[in-house]
């Protein structure tokens, strides 16, 4: 789980060096009825355009110049989310005002 955490803020701020005054905010992390735990993460990046928001999450998609980047860092982050875990991972982003990422996963179940 820390691997996935790290990978995500990574990636979310590799992107935040676009900007001026870079930001990243690891949001919250909570645990409802000890069932579901949410993971927040936000930055002030460029935003993701709303023609490519559901592709980043495809295996080898990236807008990156070639040699930048292949294309696996989020592809890999949803397949331990949804794949390993059993979770979800949804984004909320606005052109220009940055990305939210919202990673939801089953916790611990009652017995």
């Amino acid at each position: 789980m820390r691997k996935l955490l790290m990978l995500l803020l990574l990636l979310s701020a590799m992107q935040c060096g676009k900007v001026q005054s870079p930001h990243l905010k690891f949001d919250h992390f909570t645990v409802k009825d000890r069932l579901q735990i949410t993971i927040k993460v936000k930055d002030n990046g460029i935003g993701i355009p709303y023609a490519i928001k559901e592709k980043i999450m495809q295996p080898f998609f990236t807008t990156k110049s070639t040699g930048e980047g292949i294309g696996l860092g989020i592809s890999l982050t949803y397949d331990m989310v949804v794949k390993g875990h059993g979770g979800s991972i949804g984004v909320n982003s606005v052109e220009g005002e940055g990305t939210e990422f919202i990673i939801q996963l089953p916790g611990i179940t009652k017995t």
